[in-house]
């Protein structure tokens, strides 16, 4: 008998998650999943970024030197379908970085010093962290800036987003 009830249970709820990817039902279905179990599948994110965030760092005693990129991406080439290790790297960084810019729009101006508290902001140090040269980090501050860019492969930047203080890392 609680094995017909298991399969009732999950053939429901299979069938409500495949009634769940038709947009039209869907507006009707999310009223009454209320603890929000059902998935919904799709392609292309429902919020795509708008912009290519990247990030770029700069020692503070290099500061009449430009901004270097700390590149994400890793290797190219066919053995980065089997083997990514920056994938989590740049997935938190792109995620901080969309994060913090939302917290920053949403922050009153003479609150926006105490963003270097935030959670999205301490990321994207530790995404630096794990990255850069850990002796070098012990020896210098260091300053970051999210910035958007004109191309993928040579970092012409087209706008700074954000700029950091200077910050001493400690690992």
């Amino acid at each position: 008998m609680e094995e017909y009830i298991i399969i009732a249970v999950l053939a429901i709820f299979s069938i409500a998650s495949t009634l769940n990817q038709i947009p039209r039902l869907q507006k009707k279905m999310v009223k009454y999943d209320w603890a929000h179990l059902l998935p919904n599948y799709s392609f292309f994110a429902p919020r795509p970024l708008m912009h290519d965030y990247r990030l770029v760092y700069k020692l503070v005693s290099d500061e009449p030197k430009g901004w270097e990129e700390l590149y994400l991406c890793g290797k190219t080439g066919l053995s980065r379908i089997f083997l990514n290790e920056q994938k989590y790297h740049s997935k938190a960084f792109v995620d901080a970085a969309q994060a913090l810019m939302k917290e920053i729009a949403e922050l009153e101006q003479e609150k926006r010093k105490f963003i270097q508290f935030s959670f999205n902001y301490v990321t994207i140090l530790k995404v630096l962290s794990k990255n850069l040269d850990q002796t070098l980090l012990k020896t210098h501050q260091i300053r970051f800036a999210i910035v958007t860019s004109e191309n993928q492969d040579e970092l012409k930047v087209k706008e700074v987003l954000f700029a950091s203080l200077p910050h001493q890392i400690i690992s």
